[in-house]
């Protein structure tokens, strides 16, 4: 991942999800969000790419979360090449307050009542019709027995289902001395064999100086 915050926000993208009542109307980027499902790069990582402060290396596999994915997408909507690497290296933008107001405001379920930004897709019903949780595939996971879990939790070598669905056919990653690690340690900017095999060819970060 690329530093933090961005390393870790890079990882977890969203989709712009179409509630009732526009209820991410306030996280927008200007032209509306990129639907990111099945994509296998974030549209920032294309931005530090353009910008070159990444390469043209491998990415990792990714799982989106909302409010991590709003506040980069607010970022990098707003910053230029400059601003961008400063963010990238040193997890710092001139953007940082307005940003963090847009990610953490309020919004309006169909019947007037307000929720926090952050209750959108967790899981539970915190709008009286269930809206805050329609067309959430990109951020749950849903187990055989019909319960939801949180996409960070598929494939993370823990069964958080019950039946271990959320691990079935996930990818690995065998090291050079034998060991394995989960295929979304692979080429995350962090060395996960002892080795470091798992992020050869991968894109690298250039920061400044």
């Amino acid at each position: 991942m690329f530093t933090r915050p961005l390393l870790q926000a890079s990882r977890m993208l969203v989709l712009a999800l179409l509630f009732p009542l526009s209820l991410l109307a306030g996280c927008s980027s200007g032209g509306g969000a990129p639907s990111l499902a099945g994509s296998s790069e974030p549209p920032e990582l294309t931005a530090l790419r353009t910008c070159g402060i990444v390469d043209d290396g491998r990415f990792g596999v990714y799982t989106p979360t909302f409010e991590d994915d709003c506040f980069v997408r607010c970022v990098v909507a707003h910053s230029t090449c400059d601003e961008l690497a400063t963010f990238s290296c040193d997890g710092t933008t001139r953007f940082e307050v307005a940003c963090d107001d847009v990610c953490h405001q309020d919004v309006a379920c169909a019947d007037g009542y307000t929720i926090p930004m952050s209750d959108l897709c967790n899981g539970r019903d915190d709008c009286d019709f269930g809206e805050d949780e329609n067309d959430c595939g990109a951020y749950r996971f849903r187990c055989e027995d019909g319960t939801t879990i949180d996409k960070e939790s598929e494939c993370d070598g823990y069964d958080d289902c019950g039946f271990g669905e959320d691990e079935a056919g996930c990818p690995t990653f065998r090291c050079g001395d034998g060991s394995i690690v989960l295929g979304r340690d692979v080429c995350d900017f962090e060395q996960d064999c002892p080795g470091g095999e798992d992020e050869v060819g991968c894109a690298t970060l250039s920061c400044p100086g």
